[in-house]
C-alpha cells in the first residue's frame, strides 16, 4: 500500500508499455482478455486491459488477489473446478471466466503490487513454457514501475536500506508522530517550529491521508523536523520511516 501511494500508481493513464504488454499477452496466448492490475486495500485497479475496459472491481472478487500470494505464476485451468473460485461472480456470471493465469508484479522480495493476467471463457492448459513467457512479460511491467520510481527521484535500495524520502513525498501521520517523538517535541513545540497551529498538527497526526490538512502545512512540519536533525525515509517493502541525521535540537515552544 505504501509503494502504491508513494508512486501514485493508481492515478492517471497507465504507461503505454503496459498497454503493449497486454496486447502481446492477448495475442501470444490467444485469449479474449489480458490485463495489468494493481491491488489497493479494497479494490483491484485494472490499469491496462485488452478485451474489456480498464476500471475497478472489489478486491475480494479478484483472481489477481490470489496471484499476489505467490511468487510463481498462478494458474486456474478451470475456475468451475476450483474450490475457492467456483462461486466467484465473474465465474457464475459475466464474463464466465473459466481459465486464468496471472504472474505477480514483483518489485522486491515479498512486495507484489498486482499482476499481469490472461483470461479465457473456456478451460485450457498452461504449459511451463507458457508460464515462463507470462512471467517475463510481468517482469518487464514491473521494471516500468522501477524506472518510473527513478524518474520521480525515489531511491529504492535493493538491499532494503532506508533511503531519504524525496521532497515530493508527503509524510504519513505515523512519520509526523514518530518524528515529533524522536525530537521530544510536544504538539505545541512542533506547531511553533513550523509556524502552524497546534490543531493543524493534531489533524495531520491523526487523519487518514491528512484529511483536511493541506500539503503546504505538512511540508513546513517536515522541514521544521529536518532542520532539527531528522531524516524521513522510504524503504521498498517497508513502511515509511524516520531516523536521526544529526543530533537533534529542541525548539522553544
Amino acid at each position: 500500500m505504501d509503494v502504491l501511494a508513494a508512486l501514485d500508481l493508481l492515478v492517471g493513464a497507465a504507461p503505454d508499455l503496459w498497454n503493449r504488454i497486454t496486447r502481446i499477452a492477448q495475442r501470444r496466448f490467444a485469449v479474449p482478455f489480458a490485463a495489468v492490475t494493481l491491488m489497493a486495500r479494497d479494490e483491484q485497479h485494472i490499469r491496462s486491459a485488452c478485451g474489456f475496459a480498464p476500471g475497478r472491481t472489489p478486491r475480494d472478487q479478484s483472481f489477481c488477489s490470489w496471484t499476489i500470494l505467490h511468487d510463481a505464476v498462478f494458474v486456474v485451468p478451470d475456475a468451475t473446478r476450483h474450490g475457492d473460485l467456483c462461486g466467484n461472480p465473474f465465474v457464475v456470471g459475466e464474463p464466465g471466466i473459466r481459465f486464468y493465469a496471472g504472474a505477480p508484479l514483483v518489485l522486491a522480495t515479498g512486495v507484489r503490487l498486482g499482476a499481469l493476467c490472461v483470461i479465457d471463457t473456456r478451460p485450457r492448459a498452461f504449459s511451463p513454457a507458457d508460464a515462463a513467457v507470462l512471467r517475463h512479460l510481468a517482469r518487464i511491467a514491473a521494471d516500468e514501475i522501477w524506472l518510473s520510481s527513478l524518474e520521480g527521484g525515489f531511491a529504492f535500495d535493493p538491499d532494503g536500506n532506508a533511503a531519504p524520502a524525496p521532497l515530493s513525498m508527503r509524510l504519513t501521520p505515523t512519520q509526523i508522530r514518530g518524528g515529533r517523538g524522536m525530537l521530544g517535541w510536544s504538539v505545541e513545540a512542533l506547531a511553533s517550529a513550523a509556524g502552524v497551529s497546534p490543531a493543524t498538527v493534531k489533524r495531520a497526526e491523526t487523519a487518514d491521508r491528512h484529511s483536511g490538512v493541506g500539503d503546504p502545512y505538512v511540508h513546513v512540519m517536515r522541514h521544521a523536523m529536518e532542520d532539527a536533525g531528522l531524516e524521513f525515509t522510504f524503504t521498498l517493502g517497508a513502511a515509511p520511516g524516520v531516523r536521526p541525521r544529526v543530533a537533534a535540537s529542541t525548539p522553544s515552544a
